[in-house]
């Protein structure tokens, strides 16, 4: 293990993620410290987890003696820029930040130039990079030769979105806010579009610019890709990449099946994790683990990958960001 575990990290955040990062933390022996927003999102937290987690914790604990070496920033989508902005402005040398990273793209070219004058690495976390199912398509892909095609889905549950306690304009925002994890792992295995053929339809009461999806285009590093979605009627996250001797399912996204050339079956592989892991929320024991030793960031989306998408991400969804 890497000197820099001995580091502490500071925790924005008191929600379900939050403690998802905190089980991290102590499977990895790390030292930190979790800044909270209101007393009773703190004093629930703390009850339930057994943790310390400090109300208005930015403010306090950035205003204390110790200087903290890495941050994470676990908070609501709406609320992600500014504590970002904060942490940077702090001078902390290392942030990850929950997808999306902001909702809006005057916000990312704000952090990008506050990143840029401080010297600070900013990371966005999609922790789907980080799977072993997706790591393990990845030496696959990489022994038969690269991909060909790829094909995915991002169906969202409606039925169970419309009454959950996101606010209004989280919701208004879901492609970017949920289904570009999907698509953020599609462009990561395949490269950015090149071309896009967009079309959306059809509306929800939450969510005005789209309910219906299809499209295609190919990426630049030459592979074509298509997908469909339908926000209205059954479905799941899935992706499907095609190589010349095989087509892989990451259906759900967790598992990894592969099917041969010539065959129909599908068969799913075994996939290989630390004892550790396996206590974790998929893939972000590894996530934390890259991102305090800073290995491999490549595997991390950064902030100007990030604008790039948006431009994307806007014309599969119809949302404007």
């Amino acid at each position: 293990m890497s000197d820099n575990m001995t580091h502490k990290i500071l925790l924005v955040g008191t929600g379900y993620i939050a403690a998802e990062y905190v089980k991290v933390f102590k499977i990895l022996g790390l030292d930190y410290d979790i800044a909270g927003h209101t007393l009773n999102s703190v004093e629930k937290f703390n009850s339930t987890y057994n943790e310390n987690a400090v109300p208005n914790g930015v403010n306090i604990l950035l205003g204390g003696d110790y200087k903290y070496d890495y941050a994470i920033v676990a908070v609501s989508g709406n609320a992600l820029y500014e504590v970002t902005a904060k942490l940077i402005s702090a001078g902390i040398k290392n942030v990850l930040i929950e997808k999306p990273g902001t909702l809006t793209k005057n916000e990312l070219i704000n952090l990008i130039g506050d990143a840029n004058k401080k010297n600070t690495r900013v990371l966005i976390g999609y922790n789907r990079r980080f799977y072993p199912s997706v790591l393990t398509a990845e030496k696959i892909i990489a022994e038969d030769g690269g991909i060909t095609s790829v094909n995915f889905e991002f169906t969202e549950w409606s039925h169970l979105i419309e009454n959950d306690l996101h606010s209004v304009d989280i919701k208004q925002k879901w492609f970017l806010m949920n289904s570009s994890h999907v698509v953020d792992l599609v462009f990561y295995f395949a490269g950015m579009p090149e071309k896009i053929y967009a079309l959306n339809a059809g509306a929800l009461h939450w969510h005005d610019s789209s309910s219906r999806f299809a499209g295609c285009g190919v990426t630049k590093r030459g592979i074509m890709f298509s997908y469909n979605a339908n926000w209205e009627a059954p479905g799941r996250w899935s992706v499907e990449i095609l190589t010349n001797k095989h087509r892989l399912y990451l259906r759900p996204m967790e598992q990894l099946y592969i099917q041969e050339r010539g065959s129909v079956l599908l068969n799913e592989i075994f996939l290989e994790k630390e004892p550790k892991e396996k206590e974790c929320k998929e893939g972000l024991y590894k996530e934390v683990e890259c991102f305090i030793n800073k290995t491999d960031d490549g595997r991390f989306c950064s902030l100007q990958e990030q604008l790039s998408a948006m431009d994307i991400y806007e014309m599969i969804s119809g949302e404007k960001y």
